[in-house]
């Protein structure tokens, strides 16, 4: 061994949080997308046509409605 140690990469909650809501969007038949230009809503699109079905500011927000 080098003597080297690998540290492990830290976790990024907030990265995770939307990884498992844009899954559980998908499964439900939508795309989460989020805006790229102020204000940054986080938007909720139909996945066979791309139009909006729900628009907000907070994942928080979101993930409310997927549990609706």
């Amino acid at each position: 061994m080098n003597g080297h140690r690998l540290c492990p990469v830290p976790r990024d909650p907030a990265a995770a949080r939307v990884r498992r809501l844009s899954a559980r969007a998908e499964s439900a038949g939508y795309h989460l997308v989020r805006q790229s230009t102020p204000p940054y809503n986080w938007k909720l699109l139909d996945a066979s046509d791309g139009e909006p079905i729900f628009v907000t500011a907070t994942l928080d927000a979101v993930e409310r409605w997927l549990d609706s």
